[in-house]
């Protein structure tokens, strides 16, 4: 019974982790075997739990470098490529649209302080939350953000051994902050500090090249932006990544794609702070 809660995400599979996130890898190519596969027993069918018990998992906060839209993650002796997010999160082969909550995180030019607004778009105002301070947070220190569900590969992309050229995307450091009033040190040009026990720690992906991701918010298929302005060709028109049960193979709409950085953001107790951005 407990293995059965686990799998369905009602306990956690090991040491009670939170934040759990799976990379669904199943290809069209893994179908189709399973299904020449005539001599099966009927006792062995897998089911969407079953799978899912096997899917490879991390905590988000690994999972958002390791799993990250364009990173290639080598299972089993084979590679797969990771090509979008997950947006349902209450049934893993979904077929339904829902909406989906974007966040923003931010950070002030002026004095470092960090903030996270839970629903929040990135073109509303923003005014720093250091009381020493109050300044108008800059669009450029801004990040519309998306916590993901899960990964996904692309179900049609053909699998390769190949691991000559592994693709891996550039690990961004994480955001340290806690909502409490600073306290300035003895020394006042050193900085200050601020402790408490609703510390954050901020996790984030920018994509390959630092711009953040084009996501379709339909598909959940995502890429790495050229740069702030221009989304890749592959999103012009594109397939859903994951097959669906009346799957017709039609391009997406391209009206659909924000950009977006992936984050997580993680609960701890305690934190420091500096003058001057981290």
């Amino acid at each position: 019974m407990l293995r059965d809660l686990a799998a369905r995400t009602f306990l956690p599979g090991y040491g009670f982790p939170t934040d759990v996130v799976t990379f669904d890898n199943f290809t069209m190519e893994d179908y189709i075997r399973e299904k020449s596969q005539k001599s099966r027993d009927k006792k062995d069918r897998e089911d969407n739990v079953s799978r899912y018990k096997g899917l490879p998992s991390r905590n988000l906060g690994v999972a958002i470098r390791e799993y990250a839209p364009g990173a290639e993650i080598i299972l089993d002796g084979r590679v797969f490529r990771s090509a979008g997010v997950s947006l349902h999160w209450h049934n893993i082969n979904a077929d339904t649209n829902e909406a989906q909550r974007l966040d923003c995180a931010w950070r002030c030019h002026k004095c470092g302080t960090i903030g996270y607004e839970e629903g929040l778009s990135s073109s509303g105002t923003l005014f720093c939350t250091n009381s020493a301070c109050g300044e108008k947070i800059i669009m450029d220190n801004r990040r519309q953000v998306l916590q993901p569900a899960g990964f996904v590969t692309d179900a049609h992309a053909p699998v390769t051994n190949n691991i000559e050229t592994m693709k891996f995307i550039p690990v961004v450091p994480a955001w340290v902050f806690v909502k409490a009033e600073p306290v300035s040190l003895p020394n006042p040009i050193m900085g200050y500090m601020a402790s408490g026990a609703d510390g954050h720690v901020f996790q984030q992906s920018l994509g390959e090249g630092g711009h953040g991701y084009a996501l379709c918010l339909s598909c959940g298929r995502a890429e790495s932006m050229l740069n702030a302005n221009d989304a890749p060709k592959s999103m012009e028109a594109h397939y859903p990544p994951r097959p669906g049960k009346a799957e017709s193979r039609q391009p997406e709409s391209t009206s659909n794609l924000p950009r977006l950085d992936g984050a997580h953001e993680e609960r701890h107790a305690g934190g420091i702070g500096t003058n001057g951005c981290l």
